[in-house]
């Protein structure tokens, strides 16, 4: 009797360890988890911003842009553009600005010839490429600004594109997808020996999930974008 209740004292004890180890090991897990999210967010912004920076440059070298800054008037032509631009690269907004921050172009043509609305295009004004966060009609978004210079170098208005800060999200979201499933698998097959300690475990099951992904340590600063930005050839 008395051997028996040792027995269930040593494997109530057993359990307690083992959940002990197991609560540790998830929220050392999570905590590298929730880093990793935040590294990748912040990674796939800096691209994000660097691509629409390029398409930004090449939408304000098109001479149709140009000519329609100089004219001081929209026309349909640059309208489709714009709208051309927006589809093929999967963007929230493209829109050309004359100086006076009217808008020239823009996805709903209602709020074609009004100002422009965020108040982040100022450096741009002053001919400095820039890229912010801000409000604006379509929501809070990721935008792009880069300055139109005509034949004589002269600022004649600014291009500025963008997405969504939730297309940004989901973007990231997409990214992380791949080390969700991988800590998830690590976490439930179990990473450790029976000498192991429970910080031993997390990172092994950190550098599984990354395995797992097909990634290494410092592939994480090296993100691939995945919209396709420069992908497309630029429509004529």
């Amino acid at each position: 009797m008395i051997k028996l209740k040792q027995k269930w004292k040593n494997q109530r004890l057993w359990v307690k360890l083992t959940f002990m180890v197991l609560i540790t090991v998830a929220l050392t897990v999570s905590v590298l988890y929730l880093s990793l999210t935040n590294r990748i967010y912040e990674a796939t912004q800096t691209q994000e911003e660097e691509q629409l920076l390029s398409i930004a440059e090449i939408v304000a070298a098109q001479p149709l842009v140009i000519q329609t800054l100089s004219n001081g008037a929209t026309n349909p032509e640059v309208q489709t553009y714009a709208n051309q631009i927006t589809e093929t690269y999967q963007l929230d907004f493209v829109v050309v600005m004359t100086m006076d921050r009217i808008r020239l172009t823009h996805p709903d043509p209602e709020k074609i010839n009004a100002p422009f609305q965020g108040g982040d295009e100022e450096d741009a004004l002053s001919g400095q490429e820039t890229t912010s966060i801000a409000q604006g009609t379509l929501g809070q978004s990721l935008r792009a600004f880069v300055p139109v210079f005509n034949a004589e170098n002269v600022e004649i208005g600014v291009v500025a594109i963008g997405i969504k800060t939730t297309t940004l999200a989901s973007i990231a979201k997409k990214t992380m997808q791949p080390f969700s499933i991988s800590f998830a698998v690590s976490l439930l097959f179990g990473v450790a020996a029976a000498d192991e300690t429970p910080s031993m475990m997390g990172a092994e099951a950190a550098r599984r999930a990354l395995a797992m992904a097909g990634w290494e340590p410092g592939d994480i600063d090296v993100l691939i974008g995945t919209c396709g930005v420069m992908e497309q050839p630029i429509p004529g």
